[in-house]
């Protein structure tokens, strides 16, 4: 969480608006995502994330928009 949050930090320094991708495994993003949204961490294993789906987050003035853009996208493999 303090690495993206860094990361986010960098990227607003200029006042322009940048995207930040961060890879992760499945359950890697099951736990930072609780994190970031402040959801329940004991549970957060059991959250809907398949494996390669997208998800996109939003930040506003270095804050973390609650409201997810994307969340589990997994268009790109149904082609």
């Amino acid at each position: 969480k303090s690495w993206i949050e860094r990361k986010v930090d960098e990227c607003n320094d200029d006042g322009q608006n940048h995207h930040l991708v961060v890879f992760t495994h499945g359950l890697a993003i099951k736990f930072l995502l609780a994190e970031l949204l402040d959801s329940e961490r004991s549970t957060a294993f059991r959250t809907p994330i398949d494996n390669t789906s997208i998800t996109e987050l939003c930040y506003r003035d270095k804050q973390l928009v609650k409201k997810k853009k994307k969340r589990n996208n997994s268009e790109h493999l149904h082609v």
